[in-house]
C-alpha cells in the first residue's frame, strides 16, 4: 500500500486503506464499509472513523469480477503530491459505462458525511434490516448477497454511528 500511495504522495504521520468491489453508488460503498460484515476487527469502519486520517485519496476503477473496485487511501498528512485522473479507464462490462470518476468524488463525500453527522446514516442502515431474509440481503428486482453476518452486524453498526462522535471532513 505506502509504496502505491508514494507514486503520488509524499505522507505524514500515519496510512490506511480500505477497499470495495462491486458497489456502483457512493454512498453504498460506504455503507458496505461501515457495516463491516465478515471482518471481525471493523477494520474498514475503523480507517473512516479514525480521527488522525485528514486527507484521503480515492480511485474507482473497471474490475473483472466485481465489475467496480473502489479504493480509498488515507493519512495523516501529505506534502508534494500530484493528482492524476485517469478517464481512459472503460468498463469491462456489456452493460451501461460507469462514469468512475463521479463514483470516487461520491464515496468521498459520503465518508465526510459519515464521519461529520454518523447519525444521518442509521435510517439508510435501519432501511436495510428490512431487506433481509436470513443472511440474505436483496434488493427488490435483484439478486441476493449472501452475508456472513446478516442482521447482526447491521444493528452492532447502528449501536456504533449512535455513540459515534463528529470528526472533521477528510480532504
Amino acid at each position: 500500500m505506502s509504496s502505491r500511495i508514494e507514486k503520488y504522495v509524499k505522507w505524514e504521520q500515519t496510512l490506511g486503506e480500505n477497499i470495495d468491489f462491486g458497489s456502483k453508488i457512493g454512498q453504498e460503498v460506504i455503507i458496505c464499509l461501515i457495516i463491516d460484515d465478515g471482518v471481525k476487527s471493523r477494520g474498514h469502519r475503523n480507517n473512516i472513523f479514525n480521527q488522525d486520517f485528514r486527507v484521503c485519496g480515492v480511485g474507482a476503477f473497471s474490475h473483472m469480477v466485481f465489475e467496480t473496485c473502489i479504493v480509498l487511501d488515507y493519512a495523516g498528512g501529505i506534502k508534494d503530491f500530484e493528482i492524476k485522473i485517469d478517464k481512459g479507464i472503460q468498463s469491462l462490462s456489456k452493460k451501461e459505462p460507469l462514469n468512475f470518476e463521479k463514483l470516487a468524488l461520491d464515496s468521498f463525500e459520503a465518508q465526510n458525511k459519515v464521519r461529520s453527522n454518523p447519525k444521518s446514516f442509521i435510517p439508510l442502515l435501519e432501511e436495510r434490516l428490512t431487506l433481509f431474509k436470513g443472511n440474505v440481503w436483496k434488493k427488490p428486482g435483484k439478486t441476493g448477497i449472501v452475508t456472513q453476518e446478516g442482521t447482526a452486524v447491521v444493528k452492532e453498526c447502528i449501536e456504533y454511528l449512535k455513540k459515534a462522535n463528529s470528526l472533521p471532513p477528510m480532504t
